[in-house]
């Protein structure tokens, strides 16, 4: 989103006292989406894998119907983990299969899942965030180059 700065001199840049911002605003919010993780039980017994995974939804917590393009990544103190995610049942693994970090794309419900495999005994954070090409930032504009010999 762009503000003009030489629009809002002189005015509220409050929303409530600006309705023109106020509709820019609303205009920016309708692009942005929450994530809702599924919430994956904890493993116990020495089990390794858990399957994980997320659901879009609108800024209201409704779930969004919708293919986007994310980063997934697997956490342990804010450096990928040593744990792998792998094998999708909802979505598409575009890159980094086999990794604690993927990118990935949901399926049409807006919904991605995989199986989380960590061979140590610790807590793996689960996070997702937007990825190039995302319209989560706005970033929908992408350009294909060919190179041929």
């Amino acid at each position: 989103m762009v503000i003009d700065r030489d629009r809002l001199q002189g005015t509220s840049v409050s929303p409530a006292h600006n309705p023109e911002l106020l509709e820019t605003l609303d205009g920016a919010l309708a692009l942005m989406f929450i994530i809702k993780m599924d919430g994956a039980e904890d493993v116990t017994g020495g089990g390794t894998t858990q399957t994980v995974g997320f659901q879009l939804q609108d800024t209201n917590r409704v779930d969004v119907a919708a293919i986007r393009i994310l980063e997934f990544v697997a956490l342990k103190n804010g450096v990928p983990a040593n744990a792998t995610l792998a094998s999708e049942s909802d979505g598409d693994i575009l890159g980094g299969g086999g990794s604690a970090a993927l990118r990935v794309e949901t399926d049409a419900t807006g919904k991605f899942t995989c199986i989380l495999t960590n061979p140590d005994d610790d807590t793996v954070e689960l996070t997702c965030g937007p990825s190039l090409g995302s319209p989560l930032l706005d970033c929908t504009e992408v350009d294909l180059v060919a190179f041929s010999a």
